[in-house]
């Protein structure tokens, strides 16, 4: 068997670069704001539904290119995004607060989060969306000791 250092086989691969290069990329999704997001969610959901595509998605056919633009997307509810923390001079009646205790759902966790950070209880269990929740923005959650 010859090499594969072949003149004609280098110029064949040079024309497929070419080919592939020139080649459309395929769909591109932009995102502007909140509606778009929540249009990508539905599309992503669907598509995971639907048993053919998922599996030719499996097998790596298909493309799609998600370009990113300012514009109004919709808060988190994470703590980074707050109001402001009032005065030194308010009362410090927040921090005194007892640690969450029992199952704590999203929106427990957010309720909570939104006066300060949160404390659980040390036998208190996080559900997993508030877990993702937490590993989504990084938030710090202290158990109490006892």
């Amino acid at each position: 068997m010859q090499g594969l250092s072949e003149p004609w086989l280098d110029a064949v691969r040079d024309e497929l670069r070419t080919a592939l290069a020139a080649r459309p990329a395929g769909p591109q999704l932009v995102i502007r704001g909140e509606a778009d997001v929540q249009a990508l969610v539905k599309l992503v959901r669907e598509m995971g539904s639907n048993p053919l595509l998922a599996g030719r998605l499996q097998q790596g056919l298909g493309r799609l290119q998600l370009r990113i633009e300012p514009g109004a997307y919709g808060r988190c509810g994470c703590p980074h995004e707050r109001a402001p923390a009032a005065s030194a001079d308010a009362p410090q009646a927040a921090e005194a607060a007892p640690p969450l205790q029992g199952v704590i759902t999203l929106a427990r966790l957010q309720r909570a989060a939104a006066q300060q950070p949160p404390r659980l209880a040390a036998d208190a269990v996080l559900t997993p969306q508030a877990r993702d929740w937490v590993r989504q923005c990084k938030l710090d959650v202290q158990r109490s000791p006892t």
